[in-house]
């Protein structure tokens, strides 16, 4: 009789324990996933237009540092065959003087203004794509999202001493919280895909609101300037990306040599 007892018992526990098909209960799940952040951020149409914008920014300055440069290299060859002492002379080596100074201003201005614009951008898709992230979480039930690690470390800097390149290169390994996930966590293609659904409704919405019937304003959250609804098309969602650096900032032209005398 004990023996049917402890039989019972066990198929009782085994019962409330597992699944039962016929009544449709299933256990819960963990509620836990993983996001490739930067793969996110790169398939996000608001990010991919952001960065035209900072791109279109960047050729527009180096265009103007090109023509300054071309008028210095004008000025540079009358000098060269003016006479010193003559009042043109005078004039173009004026012009020339302000032209490099010109160069100067302007491309630290463009570079100030263009790692403002690109943090603008990454503060902006951040905050948007963290307050969609949470929507998604919460209609599939999800609880935790943890970064996915990065599979390969990032060399430090060539440049750098041989004490801050094992200093980074730990400090890279010790900064990644999780070192392994099974891919059925991995929420990141089903999340770009909301993402941009979203977003894309969302330029919409506020374009029927503004009225203006021809253009999709997308709103952000510290007011970048919006990208219409146009943006460039979705960029694969598996595509590599170590580092998100899409564009480089403006390098001061090399210095013209002195006019001559």
């Amino acid at each position: 009789m004990r023996s049917l007892l402890v039989l019972i018992s066990l198929a009782m526990i085994a019962t409330v324990q597992g699944a039962d098909p016929s009544t449709g209960v299933k256990p819960e799940a963990p509620g836990i996933a993983v996001l490739r952040l930067d793969d996110s951020l790169t398939a996000f149409k608001m990010f991919i237009a952001g960065m035209e914008r900072v791109k279109a920014e960047f050729a527009k300055g180096k265009a103007a540092i090109g023509d300054y440069q071309s008028r210095m290299g004008d000025d540079e060859r009358k000098l060269q065959v003016l006479n010193p002492g003559s009042e043109q002379f005078t004039a173009v080596e004026l012009e020339y003087e302000q032209l490099k100074t010109t160069i100067d201003f302007t491309v630290e201005r463009g570079n100030r203004a263009l790692y403002m614009h690109r943090a603008q951008v990454y503060r902006s898709c951040y905050a948007y794509l963290h307050a969609a992230l949470a929507s998604f979480c919460a209609d599939k039930g999800i609880k935790l999202v943890h970064l996915a690690p990065n599979p390969v470390i990032d060399l430090p800097d060539e440049h750098d001493t041989t004490p801050q390149i094992m200093s980074e290169t730990l400090a890279s390994i010790h900064a990644q919280s999780i070192l392994f996930y099974t891919p059925d966590l991995d929420i990141t293609d089903a999340f770009v895909v909301y993402l941009n659904d979203r977003w894309t409704n969302d330029a919409t919405e506020q374009a029927k609101e503004s009225g203006d019937k021809g253009s999709a304003v997308i709103p952000t959250p510290t007011n970048l300037p919006g990208a219409t609804d146009n943006a460039p098309a979705q960029a694969p969602a598996q595509a590599p990306t170590p580092a998100i650096n899409p564009i480089q900032p403006m390098v001061a032209p090399a210095a013209a040599p002195a006019p001559g005398k």
